[in-house]
């Protein structure tokens, strides 16, 4: 585990900690793959009828997919809007807070989840490793 900022968390590192947030079953390499794509961090929920079983970072990253980050909006009573103090070739044009939270992305859904996280979390979190060196 490495300590991260949460205003640098990105890409699978961020969908692992939105899940963590979340108390979602996360997993390291629950079938045993060992290496590969398929042997990261995994959803791994089988506590009801129909199991869920969603790659972190690819079936389950919802700082990318509407579909899943899109409802933090309104369950952590989070606001995103266009971040217009940045200078113009700054990524972050984003900002959402959730009470005193605020964080900025490069899109709504990332400045949604890191705000999300560091409520939850805090402004620094350990996270896996492998999670931070991948795209």
């Amino acid at each position: 585990m490495v300590k991260v900022k949460t205003k640098c968390l990105a890409n699978a590192a961020l969908d692992w900690a939105i899940a963590k947030c979340e108390s979602l079953p996360v997993v390291r390499d629950p079938m045993g793959f060992k290496a590969g794509s398929e042997s990261g961090y995994w959803v791994w929920d089988e506590r009801n009828k129909k199991p869920i079983y969603m790659l972190i970072g690819r079936e389950y990253s919802p700082s990318k997919k509407w579909e899943q980050g899109g409802a933090f909006i309104e369950k952590y009573d989070v606001f995103p809007s266009r971040y217009h103090g940045c200078a113009e070739n700054n990524p972050e044009k984003f900002q959402a807070g959730v009470g005193l939270c605020w964080m900025r992305g490069e899109s709504p859904l990332i400045a949604v989840s890191r705000s999300v996280v560091a409520s939850v979390l805090g402004d620094e979190i350990e996270v896996p490793e492998i999670l931070v060196s991948r795209p």
